[in-house]
């Protein structure tokens, strides 16, 4: 076997670690991970549906999965507002179907969004974040 932080050309598999102390021979917890060479890749884009602006203040933002072919499902998506995650029982509601999420609300104002995918097949993220503009007022002059 290999030893050191960081072990290459394994081939595809499930692999238990063990680690032992360097000063003691006290065993730690020993861990198993998979090794998944033909990981295919999966795809998300976005759209603005609807800018907000001072006669409808409901935004809307849908992001789509691409899947592997022959993958339906599998994945989680989580929106954040900034930097925060977007608490589902604010005025700004994610809406999941199996390969999209559609996030649309009153509290949709002028900002980025993301929508973070996991692929919980194989644990792998991406994200897409989605600068949003509300629409200029109309000036009115007399």
């Amino acid at each position: 076997g290999q030893d050191g932080p960081l072990l290459e050309g394994l081939d595809e598999g499930d692999y238990t670690f063990y680690a032992v102390g360097k000063t003691s021979t006290c065993e730690l917890v020993p861990i198993t991970r998979s090794i998944v060479s033909n990981v295919t890749d999966f795809g998300v884009s976005s759209k603005v549906d609807k800018i907000p602006s001072d006669c409808d203040i409901t935004g809307e933002i849908l992001v789509t999965i691409v899947p592997p072919t022959g993958r339906l499902d599998g994945f989680e998506i989580t929106w954040y507002a900034g930097k925060q995650p977007v608490d589902t029982s604010s005025p700004l509601r994610p809406t999941v179907a199996a390969l999209s999420s559609r996030l649309s609300g009153a509290g949709i104002t002028n900002g980025t969004y993301t929508a973070v995918v996991r692929d919980l097949v194989t644990g792998c993220e991406k994200s897409e974040e989605v600068p949003l503009k509300a629409a200029e007022s109309p000036a009115l002059s007399l």
